[in-house]
């Protein structure tokens, strides 16, 4: 399995994916917002960075890009491994 962090990516490719995955940038220019509210990383709870956010294989869920959160999701939906 290979994680893939957007850390690294041109800003505008960031905002896409962020985009094609129901999400828009905060006017702060920084957080991810869902349905009007600031997006969570679903293990975490932590807001989302639009600097700091990881896409794993198969799945259509933003994670904040740290090992907590990582590590749930592999809990949770290591089946699709």
């Amino acid at each position: 399995m290979q994680i893939v962090s957007l850390k690294d990516t041109p800003l505008d490719f960031r905002v896409g994916v962020a985009k094609e995955l129901g999400c828009e940038v905060d006017s702060d220019g920084i957080h991810l917002v869902k349905a009007g509210e600031r997006a969570l990383d679903p293990y975490s709870k932590e807001p989302l960075r639009l600097d700091n956010i990881a896409v794993l294989p198969g799945s259509v869920v933003l994670l904040d890009n740290n090992p907590v959160s990582i590590a749930w999701y592999l809990e949770v939906h290591g089946d699709i491994l």
